[in-house]
């Protein structure tokens, strides 16, 4: 099985790489942050046995001096009797008497509310809001905020740039020509869009679930869709949770719920469809099927093979040419030179 970040790098288009998530990055900062967690680790065990190890040892009882003598009893040897059981006991000595106090109904404190949010920055600030002061655990999880925010960013700017063409290159009155080329290059451009949609999901989903396995930081919040009527698109709400939950799994299901990564695909396809009925309108006679072949079909890009048999055949006609007119022209068939 091909590793993914090989699979990532081929999968690539290469006048937007700067606009990728850096997996190889993301997968390095996460291999030195698990090592580095082993390392503590080991070290807090090995403190802890060094300290279980040199425990200081406990003092002597002091000695007490026996009740009972070895040697028999004289007149003058005191009496063995007991001073707790000879006196009699004094009213101090008697327990003060138990006293119950009255309940009260303590104000218990509320739960924090719940944090609406539809945007990375607004799901990290409910995070540190809703869990421990601590912060975010380790140095990957803002690493990783970083790079899908960048991601983020670049795809919601080619996808407002791609949306308006598409929408002029539609409403505009093409000829076939201008049609077939503009209409599929823009076309071509919403794929390219969708790869990389799904490209930069698959790489967070994967990072995360490595990350789930190694760190399991867990915090005492939950994300849901939220059902509000005033809801944003891809709002999400942070709730506090009497448990403790794994922070990786809730920053996936966030990325799952609202990221414009994931709730892009209707727009993009609607987009598609809007370009493949003008090109049916202009190309094909009003036949969607046909013109979705047609916009469909990758364009074949120009071999170097097949650049170098171009110029071979056209070297080749241009010799022709010229020998022909030398023929025609120059050569009168008997040998004699028709300029001299």
């Amino acid at each position: 099985m091909v590793k993914f970040s090989k699979n990532f790098q081929s999968h690539i288009v290469s006048h937007w790489r700067e606009h990728y998530m850096d997996y190889d990055l993301l997968k390095r900062t996460l291999e030195q942050s698990s090592a580095a967690k082993e390392k503590a680790e080991a070290q807090s065990k090995a403190s802890k046995i060094t300290s279980l190890l040199h425990l200081p040892t406990k003092p002597p009882l002091p000695t007490k001096p026996p009740l009972f003598s070895s040697h028999p009893a004289t007149t003058a040897d005191t009496p063995l009797t007991d001073p707790l059981l000879s006196s009699p006991p004094s009213p101090s000595d008697s327990p003060p008497p138990e006293t119950s106090l009255p309940e009260t109904n303590l104000p218990s404190t509320p739960p924090p509310p719940s944090v609406a949010c539809s945007s990375l920055p607004a799901f990290v600030s409910a995070v540190s809001l809703l869990s421990p002061p601590s912060g975010l655990p380790t140095s990957f999880y803002p690493l990783f905020l970083s790079e899908l925010s960048r991601a983020e960013a670049s795809f919601s700017s080619l996808l407002a740039g791609a949306e308006s063409r598409a929408r002029e290159l539609a409403s505009l009155p093409l000829t076939r020509y201008k049609a077939k080329r503009l209409l599929s290059s823009c076309y071509h451009d919403l794929q390219r869009l969708e790869a990389f949609r799904a490209l930069n999901l698959t790489a967070a989903s994967k990072i995360l679930k490595k990350a789930n396995t190694k760190f399991r930081h867990l915090l005492p919040l939950a994300v849901v869709p939220s059902t509000s009527p005033g809801a944003a698109p891809g709002e999400v709400l942070v709730l506090p949770t009497p448990g403790t939950s794994n922070f990786s799994k809730h920053l996936l299901l966030f990325i799952t719920a609202s990221s414009p990564l994931s709730t892009s695909a209707p727009l993009i396809a609607s987009l598609k469809a809007l370009l493949v009925t003008a090109y049916a309108r202009i190309v094909t006679d009003d036949d969607e099927a046909v013109a979705l072949t047609h916009l469909s079909t990758p364009k074949r890009a120009a071999s170097p093979s097949g650049i170098f048999r171009l110029a071979f055949r056209l070297g080749i006609a241009l010799v022709l040419t010229v020998w022909i007119l030398w023929d025609v022209a120059v050569d009168d068939g008997n040998g004699v030179d028709l300029f001299t």
